[in-house]
């Protein structure tokens, strides 16, 4: 009788995606920028070069990538922004990374801009912008589910006409409301967004002694132009911390190993993207079993399925 014995060592190679966003593109019409990597005597510098430099009120930074990202972790912890110039009531995008560790028991804000815009993230999971503008409504879209414990990046465009949600670079429809907090079937027609007052970052107007899970924002920017589709695609690349988790899962009685791959903050990539799985024995340079599969498009799991190889 013979005794079976697997051995796997893993070379996993994900084709390199070439963001299509470059350092000119990025510039245009950026009004504010935080990449909180930048802090000196608790003040954190806006590298747009407009000025908006934010005061650190409670705030702590946490390493993220080859940066750092801001965290908020009590109540009236927050980031001061000051009372901004910035004049974007006609079009405007606003994009960040955001990271909630947990859901908060209450409905509370993360961002806002006094009396023109603000993010609030509910206790049902749903994140929900309020806006504010002409003619006098108050106008709602959420995006859907929030997923805690993992890093999603948001961007949110106003056109003069509606405002367009994006997770991960993709648009999600949302619901709409009025003033009155009826739910529409079309967005409401809001032509010009208030000037608004300070904009602040954080858990500044939530003074609740629980509820509130750590919270972590990070590349905080706003443009005073409404992003098209593929531009937000592309900021959503070009900001992204590549991360690939691959766990295998062998299958010992039909000897093949199933890997599955987590591509995270490099999903979407573009279709022609394909991942390279190799089996080698360790301390050897000879390929024992290849694989090749598409890699995910929308989608942030894909596998690596049927990738036999067993020594008897």
């Amino acid at each position: 009788m013979h005794s079976r014995t697997c051995r796997w060592t893993f070379l996993v190679i994900l084709l390199t995606v070439h963001p299509l966003f470059s350092s000119s593109f990025a510039d245009q019409d950026l009004a504010l920028h935080y990449a909180f990597d930048q802090v000196a005597d608790l003040t954190v510098r806006d590298l747009s070069g407009n000025g908006h430099d934010a005061t650190v009120c409670g705030a702590g930074f946490v390493p993220r990538g080859d940066g750092f990202a801001i965290r908020f972790e009590r109540p009236s912890e927050y980031l001061d922004c000051g009372a901004q110039s910035i004049r974007a009531e006609m079009t405007i995008t606003l994009a960040f990374w955001l990271y909630l560790e947990d859901v908060p028991a209450v409905e509370v804000e993360i961002l806002a801009k006094d009396g023109a815009y603000s993010v609030v993230a509910g206790h049902e999971c749903w994140l929900y912008t309020y806006w504010n503008g002409k003619p006098k409504k108050s106008m709602v879209e959420t995006g859907g589910l929030f997923p805690t414990g993992i890093w999603r990046h948001i961007a949110l465009v106003f056109d003069g006409r509606s405002v367009r949600y994006y997770e991960n670079g993709r648009f999600v429809p949302g619901r709409n409301v009025d003033y009155t907090g009826a739910y529409l079937t079309s967005p409401v027609a809001v032509r010009e967004l208030a000037a608004g007052g300070p904009l602040h970052l954080g858990w500044k107007n939530n003074f609740a002694a629980t509820d509130l899970p750590p919270l972590m924002l990070d590349d905080f920017r706003i443009y005073t132009r409404a992003f098209a589709a593929d531009e937000v695609a592309a900021l959503y690349r070009a900001t992204a911390v590549p991360r690939l988790e691959v766990k295998p899962y062998p299958y010992r009685f039909a000897d093949a190993v199933i890997l599955r791959l987590d591509a995270g903050a490099l999903a979407p990539l573009p279709a022609e993207s394909r991942i390279e799985v190799e089996i080698r024995e360790r301390n050897s340079h000879e390929i024992a079993a290849a694989a090749v599969t598409p890699a995910p498009t929308s989608a942030t799991i894909t596998e690596v399925p049927h990738l036999y190889y067993c020594t008897v």
